[in-house]
């Protein structure tokens, strides 16, 4: 399949279904979620506009978003329409956040798998489970993330999270969604310490999200891969199917 192609793919099934803690809705030629629970903000993506609609569309989406009294992120990727739609988006006051690569990878190429040592992974299905993990993505991010918590309790129904410790302590994190009645699942969340990097925890935290992927029968696996992954997961094999960026309305 070509880039385009999967994108195509990836867009047709997500347009079918809200994330857990999400309504969809379907603007015309949009996509739009909005956020059921308080510490949570909107997206607005996929765009299949003209130049002629864009501009109206922006201005209701700002207009939908003040009404909640909510932020929202417009994430753009690179074959969206129109091709100036980031632009625009700055023009109304959007800012830019950093740009990542939509990556696909095909589960059939999966390899053999090394068991780790070292250190532990745990499947997080408790409440201090999911505290380790946001204490790991605020560490490595730099900065604080309090709405990571409910977002990752409510996603439990259809997704694996998982947390890497040394020495009892939380050094890595790693999650991935089972969409239902998809192709694609989707990895989240792949970060290590810095003090534990060069270990392995970056590789068997993806080996085992991964081959859960290849259990379950789906045969894609897609991210949304910050500058940090991106070559990590293109010498896995990843595909780059093309670039996507968040612009943050501040609300």
């Amino acid at each position: 399949m070509t880039p385009q192609a999967l994108f195509d793919a990836y867009v047709r099934e997500r347009r079918q279904f809200a994330p857990p803690g999400y309504r969809l809705d379907h603007p015309e030629g949009l996509i739009r979620l909005t956020p059921l629970a308080a510490d949570l903000d909107g997206v607005v993506m996929f765009s299949e506009l003209s130049t002629s609609t864009i501009d109206d569309a922006i201005a209701e989406q700002i207009a939908y978003f003040r009404d909640l009294g909510r932020s929202f992120e417009w994430k753009v990727y690179a074959f969206d329409a129109p091709t100036d739609l980031a632009r625009r988006l700055e023009q109304r006051g959007f800012v830019a956040g950093d740009r990542e690569a939509f990556m696909v990878y095909h589960v059939s190429a999966l390899p053999t798998v090394v068991p780790p040592h070292g250190f532990r992974i745990e499947r997080v299905i408790s409440e201090a489970g999911m505290r380790d993990i946001v204490a790991v993505q605020e560490a490595v991010w730099g900065r604080s993330f309090p709405w990571l918590k409910s977002a990752l309790a409510a996603s439990l129904a259809q997704a694996s999270l998982f947390c890497a410790y040394v020495n009892d302590q939380p050094a890595g994190t790693g999650w991935i969604d089972f969409p239902a009645n998809s192709s694609f699942a989707e990895l989240h969340g792949g970060a290590v310490l810095a003090a534990h990097r060069g270990r392995g925890l970056y590789s068997a935290l993806y080996r085992v999200r991964m081959l859960e992927a290849k259990a379950r029968g789906f045969p894609f696996v897609s991210v949304d891969a910050a500058p940090m992954s991106c070559p990590l997961l293109l010498r896995k094999g990843f595909e780059c199917v093309c670039e996507t960026t968040p612009y943050r309305w501040p609300g």
